[in-house]
């Protein structure tokens, strides 16, 4: 039996802004999931937290397989032990590229 899919988490870091409004906007007002966000935008330079990381795992946490994880942009691999963790926890996540391509290939990290 499939699992409902309700929760819809966003990763993106600072190159993401546009693809995360563009998201958000095209998406039906009447969406039968929570989409909660997170921008990873260091102040003033780089940062290493991984700030995708922590909404994904968190969600695989509470809603285990009810979860979705999306990355729209990132660094390096931001968002990888996410994807897994909300894998793990149901079925493999979806993700997309700021390229267009089938996996993120920044570093090749997010699969």
């Amino acid at each position: 039996m499939p699992h409902c899919r309700d929760v819809v988490v966003v990763g993106a870091s600072a190159g993401g802004v546009e693809s995360s409004r563009g998201l958000l906007s095209a998406s039906p007002t009447d969406l039968p999931a929570a989409v909660p966000v997170v921008l990873h935008m260091p102040a003033g330079g780089t940062s290493a937290l991984p700030a995708v990381d922590a909404l994904f795992r968190s969600a695989a946490r509470a809603v285990g397989p009810r979860a979705i994880g999306v990355v729209l942009s990132g660094t390096l691999d931001d968002g990888t032990a996410g994807l897994m963790s909300i894998a793990a926890r149901g079925e493999p996540s979806g993700f997309s590229c700021p390229d267009g391509d089938d996996v993120l290939t920044d570093e090749g990290t997010a699969l």
